[in-house]
């Protein structure tokens, strides 16, 4: 419970709470922890509230408008969808695959535009890089931990440092084998060779 404390809310509670050291899984644990966290309520809703004006502050010097457009891996478009209420306008974002069916309320008053699903497979049941997701994650992360928020001066506060983050210099090497091989790729078969994005999918998938 101390850790969940500090990671969502950065607030180090005392070694007195009796919950201190209690295991929590949320969502499940929910109602037990909505008790815990009861005498940190006004500490809590300091800290949202001064995460949120950070936030609001640091989009609105984008002057985010439709022309924008939004990039993230997949799915359901949800940092899509809360981005678009906090600017109050539909926005377009660029997945590699997206949910686009019907049932998706991120994309009723938003575009999501997928790259590597076919125009009638809806939930990217049959895309080879949405079957492997968490292997593409793998390699597209950050070298800095999650990060939890904004400070007043448009700092990063990340989460510390996980595998990922620990072994980055192993992604670099990794990363710059992926740019070698697509250098030698098209030096073998010529810049006018078709890399539709079918294709693309059809190749990652053969290993």
């Amino acid at each position: 419970f101390s850790q969940y404390m500090y990671d969502r809310f950065d607030i180090l509670i005392p070694e007195s709470d009796e919950n201190a050291d209690q295991m929590v899984c949320v969502p499940g644990d929910a109602n037990k922890v909505r008790k815990w966290i009861l005498p940190y309520r006004e500490e809590i809703l300091s800290h949202v509230k001064r995460e949120r004006d950070n936030y609001l502050s640091y989009v609105d010097q984008f002057e985010i408008s439709e022309k924008d457009g939004m990039i993230d891996l997949w799915f359901n478009g949800k940092n899509q969808y809360y981005l678009s209420k906090i600017v109050g306008r539909c926005l377009t974002g660029f997945y590699f695959t997206a949910n686009l069916a019907q049932e998706n309320e991120c994309c009723r008053d938003n575009i999501l535009v997928p790259c590597f699903q076919a125009a009638d497979d809806a939930q990217a049941k049959r895309s080879n890089i949405m079957r492997r997701d968490i292997f593409v994650e793998s390699f597209l992360t950050a070298p800095y931990g999650m990060i939890k928020y904004l400070d007043e001066k448009f700092n990063y506060i990340c989460a510390p440092d996980g595998s990922n983050q620990k072994k980055f210099a192993k992604r670099d090497i990794m990363n710059q084998g992926v740019c070698d091989f697509m250098r030698d790729y098209l030096e073998l078969m010529g810049e006018e060779t078709d890399l539709a994005p079918q294709f693309t999918d059809r190749f990652f998938g053969e290993f």
